[in-house]
Order: structure tokens, then C-alpha cells, then sequence
């Protein structure tokens, strides 16, 4: 079957109406919602809260684009470039920078660049045309699977410093109150989502001055 509708490409209730208009239950479509934007998810046989009969069917007539990264690039301060392919075979970039306070995806909006700077190869490509809504979204799933293990290290880390922080203080607390015993106190466990909490900047183009 064709593949006519791209996930991707639909709010909530546009992706509710889509699975109404096919005779499935609407809270399918919040379940979906969450595995694409929540999770990163875009594999249907992943989503495991999905029958597997339902998981067939959408995997039959539906996509989830995703920009394929074509190259990964990293400098020496931990900042990391991609090259991203869409579906129409166009080029574009996004960037993760590591080392700013909440780390920082810089995502692109266009293909090419409306400014025509001569220095700038992005510029002298001129405007190719704007990315879709989808095609925005895909960028920062493919940064967040890409770049996991460095923003979910940073969290673990502050979270490592917030716990012994506060074991200190409990351990001063229990001496001021003269207790006889000592209570170990292990860090808690966290979970993290897969779509990360990096701050997210939103650009016309980039590649400036290359």
C-alpha cells in the first residue's frame, strides 16, 4: 500500500482525525503522539503499548519521516555539526553545542539562504524553500538520538550533585539530633525521556562563513 500520509507532518488532532477517518480509536493518536515527540520513537513495531495487529497496519499505511544524517562532524570544544538529508534528497544543518547551561540544538528552517552573502556558501545557494513543520520536529529527534549520551551524562550529573547535597544535610541533621545509628543513603535512580530538555534554537540557515 502507498504510503500516502507522513506522520510527521500532523499536529494532535490532525493525527486523531486522520485515525478516525480510518475507523481507529482517536486515543491511538495521542499514543502515537507520544512515541514520535515524547519518545523519538518512529519504528511502529517499537511501540509496544500498540497491538501488534494495529503495529502491522500502521507500519502499512503510514510514515514517519525522519532527516538521515549524512555527516557528523565535531570540533574540539564538543560542538558537533550535522548534515542532514530530507526526503526530497535537499541538504540542511543542525548544530549541538555542548557547552552552554542547558546545551543548545541549533536547527535550521530553510533550505539555502534568502541573504546571498558572498562569503557565505549557504548564502550563494540562494533560497531553495522553507522546511515543513515535520522536517523541523525530525531535526531535533535526530540531534537527541545522536547526542544522548552527553545531555543525559549532564543531567545525571547535576542530579549525582543534588543528592549528595542533600545527604549532607541529612547527615547534619542527624548529628544535631544526636542519633545513635547511622542510615545509609543511596542516590536515587532516574529515569530520563529519550527526547532530551536541551534548549532548542530555532535558525534561518547555518553554515555561515563556510
Amino acid at each position: 500500500m502507498n504510503r500516502s500520509v507522513d506522520l510527521a507532518e500532523l499536529d494532535l488532532s490532525e493525527l486523531e482525525s486522520t485515525l478516525a477517518d480510518r475507523g481507529i480509536e482517536r486515543f491511538h493518536a495521542r499514543q502515537l503522539y507520544r512515541w514520535i515527540y515524547r519518545r523519538g520513537v518512529t519504528d511502529f513495531n517499537v511501540m509496544t503499548n500498540l497491538g501488534r495487529a494495529l503495529r502491522a497496519r500502521f507500519s502499512e499505511s503510514f510514515a514517519i519521516s525522519t532527516p538521515r544524517v549524512v555527516a557528523d562532524e565535531q570540533s574540539t570544544d564538543g560542538t558537533r555539526k550535522f548534515v542532514l538529508e530530507l526526503t526530497d534528497r535537499k541538504r540542511i544543518e543542525s548544530v549541538f553545542i555542548p557547552d552552554t547551561p542547558s546545551m543548545t540544538f541549533c536547527i535550521s528552517t530553510q533550505v539555502g539562504c534568502a541573504m546571498g552573502c558572498g562569503f557565505c556558501l549557504t548564502g550563494k545557494m540562494g533560497l531553495v524553500r522553507n522546511l515543513t513543520a515535520g522536517e523541523i520536529a525530525g531535526q531535533v529527534r535526530v540531534l537527541a538520538a545522536a547526542t544522548r549520551a552527553e545531555w543525559q551524562g549532564s543531567r545525571r550529573r547535576v542530579v549525582s550533585d543534588d543528592d549528595e547535597r542533600r545527604q549532607r544535610d541529612r547527615s547534619a541533621q542527624r548529628r544535631s539530633n544526636e542519633r545513635g545509628h547511622r542510615n545509609d543513603c543511596n542516590a536515587s535512580a532516574h529515569t530520563f525521556p529519550s527526547i532530551c530538555r536541551c534548549t532548542v534554537v530555532v535558525v534561518s540557515a547555518i553554515n555561515c562563513g563556510t
